[in-house]
């Protein structure tokens, strides 16, 4: 799906509009780990997303979200966006939506910049682009699972945003990038923005007549995202071992990670550094334990190498 990003309506920068979206962030985060915060909760739950996470991604509820469309109030998850000076948007995922036309909205005056940008490191070792808030959100809970440090992920919104300055700019210090997008022309346009250090990574499909897509999500859920991210990661030697040469390379070894310009994550008494300890502990058997009979899911893993605009590689879970 291509969703356009939402303009800049007045202002995020205005300190009176970072003032009032930081009370209404707040608001909303206290709310969703509250009582009166069961259906939002229930909803991420639903969608394999543990607590832990949605802490540390700063998502909230909100029970009376005004949407200007239909002119009423419904129940929102609220989804922080970041750029390099803070908070930029909250866009509001509604929970009563009975199609797609009606489930996003947004505080006027936002715009949608990074999704995770409050999470990114120090490190600028492997990047992970997708598109997609719950995706962004469901790669970051795979790969701390797998035991990884050195991967941070961000999500541009819609596969339209793919090549917007704040993403390349944000992907500039990186080493290595995986960017996660489904739709060729704006994969191609940021690929070949990016370089050589990116490669395009496509969502496999079921064998189902028609096929059906499985996004970082769909695969979470089905307890498939950790194998997939893994194989990935694989490719550039990243994952719950630091990244290094294959061993028994003959082609000229990557080099080592450059000197870190910082932590490679916040301090231990962050709330992402707890997160990801938590998930360490206990979400490996939330991304692997679920069952799927190989009968019933035929997956087809594509990573696409645009750098020449030719190549592909296929494997299969």
């Amino acid at each position: 799906m291509n969703r356009k990003p939402v303009a800049n309506a007045s202002g995020w920068a205005d300190p009176n509009w970072q003032a009032a979206a930081q009370r209404a962030l707040a608001a909303s985060v206290a709310a969703l780990n509250s009582p009166a915060g069961e259906p939002g909760r229930a909803y991420l739950i639903g969608r394999g997303i543990l607590p832990e996470v949605w802490q540390a991604w700063r998502l909230g509820y909100d029970s009376a979200t005004f949407d200007p469309r239909q002119a009423r109030r419904r129940p929102a998850i609220v989804l922080p966006w970041h750029g390099p000076q803070g908070l930029t948007a909250l866009k509001y995922r509604f929970l009563d939506s009975q199609g797609r036309q009606d489930r996003f909205s947004q505080r006027r005056g936002g715009q949608q910049l990074l999704f995770g940008g409050h999470l990114l490191g120090q490190r600028h070792d492997t990047l992970v682009l997708c598109e997609g808030e719950l995706n962004a959100v469901s790669i970051w809970q795979a790969v701390h699972a797998l035991g990884s440090t050195a991967v941070d992920v961000v999500s541009f919104g819609s596969q339209g945003a793919a090549t917007s300055a704040a993403v390349l700019a944000v992907a500039q210090p990186y080493r290595r990038i995986i960017l996660w997008a489904d739709e060729t022309a704006p994969v191609r346009a940021c690929l070949a923005a990016l370089g050589s250090r990116a490669f395009g990574l496509k969502s496999p499909t079921t064998g189902a007549d028609p096929p059906l897509k499985l996004d970082a999500n769909a695969l979470l859920q089905r307890g498939l995202l950790g194998d997939l991210l893994n194989r990935a990661l694989s490719r550039f030697q990243v994952g719950a071992q630091a990244p290094g040469p294959a061993p028994g390379a003959q082609a000229q070894p990557e080099p080592e990670p450059e000197t870190p310009q910082g932590p490679a994550r916040p301090a231990p008494s962050s709330p992402a550094t707890a997160a990801a300890a938590t998930i360490a502990d206990h979400s490996r058997g939330c991304v692997t334990r679920m069952s799927v009979p190989s009968t019933s899911l035929s997956v087809r893993l594509y990573f696409c190498w645009f750098s020449r605009f030719r190549s592909a590689t296929l494997l299969s879970i």
